[in-house]
């Protein structure tokens, strides 16, 4: 689908200003994963059945796979489910929810994972949680 927004940066005119929504719904009533794309982009959709995964391939200087993640406590996939979405360049973000700072059993799974899988870890610097000081928002190239 292609959307105008009505709130343009720059008060950009509205044949400039147009975008791609790609939408990946959850399991749950409330949320999923919402890629906003550039029109001018060339980008194809990725069939993907995972709730809360939205996965696209771009196409530019550089081609690469962009997956969008958000990890919901309930969720009823694992990192491994992702494993096969995976490409050599590559871009996977977004809330995994697992706090990677602290070190836990669910961050040494995870990070085992994305080491297995020669992802390397792009952390912000700062708190990415609303509730609390946690990191649970990140990406991996």
């Amino acid at each position: 689908m292609t959307y105008c927004c009505s709130k343009c940066p720059n008060n950009m005119e509205e044949e400039k200003c147009q975008f791609e929504f790609f939408y990946q719904k959850t399991e749950n009533r409330n949320g999923g994963v919402l890629m906003i794309i550039k029109e001018d982009i060339s980008i194809r959709r990725v069939p993907c059945k995972l709730p809360n995964v939205c996965v696209v391939n771009i196409k530019g200087e550089e081609d690469f796979r962009l997956i969008g993640v958000h990890a919901p406590d309930s969720e009823t996939w694992s990192s491994d489910d992702l494993s096969y979405f995976l490409s050599k360049k590559c871009i996977v973000y977004g809330d995994v929810n697992v706090n990677i700072m602290q070190y836990g059993k669910n961050a040494e799974i995870f990070l085992q994972w994305a080491d297995e899988q020669f992802l390397a870890q792009a952390l912000p610097n700062s708190s990415t949680s609303l509730q609390s000081d946690r990191v649970i928002d990140y990406a991996f190239v």
